[in-house]
């Protein structure tokens, strides 16, 4: 005859183990909505990815020309940014890296936290180059245009006032 603990340990523990379990029927169900949610999240965490390395990258271009134009206003110095022609980098020509004082200040666009963005375009009066003079002004109003898998980012450098804004 059991005692009342016994009993009572038993009723709090359920059924024996042996008799837990998920049917084939659940799993199948269970895996089934993973496969669509994981069918609907990877392309949008995809796209989400592209977004953010367009985002920064337009971000980094735009801030390097602000730079450029500073130093150029500082040194009273013209100062230019190159554009690769392959559309993977461009060059603050005559800088360091403020990170690696021994190397030009290049910025790769096929690196992190950059991975898989290309310049697509650039409309500076058919020019490569951007020179800001000494007064800060670009040689040439213009757009760089910047590419992550299907998501854009454009950068214009609107002539006078030197003014870098975000498109």
């Amino acid at each position: 005859m059991r005692s009342a603990n016994e009993t009572t340990n038993r009723a709090r523990t359920g059924p024996p183990a042996h008799g837990r379990g998920f049917s084939l029927a659940e799993m199948i169900i269970v895996l089934t909505v993973v496969a669509l949610l994981s069918a609907i999240a990877v392309p949008r965490f995809a796209g989400a990815m592209q977004s953010g390395n367009a985002d920064r990258a337009a971000r980094k271009l735009a801030a390097d020309l602000r730079l450029a134009q500073a130093r150029a206003i500082q040194t009273q110095q013209q100062q230019s940014v190159v554009f690769s022609k392959d559309g993977l980098s461009y060059t603050l020509a005559g800088m360091t890296d403020p990170n690696h004082p021994s190397r030009s200040y290049v910025v790769l666009l096929n690196q992190p936290p950059y991975t898989n963005t290309v310049i697509a375009g650039v409309d500076l009066s058919g020019s490569q180059i951007l020179t800001f003079d000494r007064f800060g002004s670009p040689s040439t109003p213009g757009t760089v245009v910047l590419a992550a898998g299907k998501r854009t980012r454009t950068v214009r450098i609107v002539a006078g006032a030197g003014r870098i804004d975000l498109e």
